[in-house]
């Protein structure tokens, strides 16, 4: 690396992302994990109180009642973190995509597009991917430039899988309500119907297994891995500064 060059990253440094807004993003996820965890066991509970129920129980109606209120306060706590995390994800996932990137490498991805490429209807089911794997693979370019080390591209790629789940999920499952309420009396829809809570329950569990829950927790190492890659490349930067520093003062110490 050349001076001008070490010093042209010290110039982009203005654009490092703190580490205050990847922990907020990194928290924020881990609470929407938790309440998701704590909503799962719940969900448990009213498995069996349903089937419980359906047997003509009814002294567990006020358990029942609970838990609903439960899994209400869970949900608007996990969507207030949510939010948070998300809010921040873009912000900080925008200031490292600037550092990377020059203008001219923006290509068809400017770094706005790491925050409204989430509120494009279409384009955000691809969009955000697009720009972290592009930052990923832009990381690991600076960090360690023998391409045989760099880490593949499962990580991002898993962690979106489990976004469009949790994103095609509540559609399916508004579409197989749909088609109980709408079932003809007497058909196998009908029985289905009866059921519904349950066979609604189960759908919910699945979106939480399969999406919510691997999203966040892979939200959280992917926060973790970028930044852990910033840093070394700032490291890197900065011993290649102080190298470049060294040099000079040779240079200029000379008779």
């Amino acid at each position: 690396m050349t001076q001008d060059e070490v010093f042209d990253n010290i110039e982009d440094s203005k654009y490092n992302p703190p580490s205050s807004t990847a922990i907020v993003a990194m928290v924020g996820f881990i609470i929407v994990g938790v309440g998701v965890v704590i909503s799962l066991i719940l969900d448990f509970r009213l498995l069996y109180i349903y089937k419980r129920l359906t047997y003509g129980s009814s002294d567990l109606y006020e358990s029942l009642m609970l838990i609903q209120y439960v899994k209400a306060f869970i949900i608007v706590i996990s969507i207030i973190g949510a939010i948070t995390a998300y809010i921040a994800f873009c912000v900080w996932l925008k200031r490292i995509y600037e550092s990377i990137f020059k203008e001219d490498d923006y290509r068809n991805y400017p770094p706005i597009w790491s925050v409204v490429g989430w509120l494009i209807p279409v384009m955000n089911f691809f969009v955000p991917l697009v720009i972290v794997i592009r930052v990923w693979k832009g990381l690991w370019k600076r960090v360690e430039p023998d391409e045989r080390l760099h880490s593949g591209i499962d990580l991002p790629i898993f962690w979106w899988i489990a976004h469009l789940v949790m994103a095609i999920m509540p559609i399916v499952l508004m579409i197989v309500g749909a088609y109980f309420i709408m079932a003809p009396a007497g058909s196998l829809q009908t029985s289905l119907t009866y059921n519904a809570p349950v066979n609604m329950l189960y759908f919910q569990m699945a979106r939480k297994i399969f999406g919510a829950l691997p999203a966040m927790i892979m939200g959280t190492i992917l926060v973790s891995k970028l930044q852990g890659l910033h840093k070394k490349w700032d490291k890197k930067i900065l011993h290649d500064m102080t190298k470049a520093a060294n040099e000079t003062e040779s240079i200029d110490l000379l008779p």
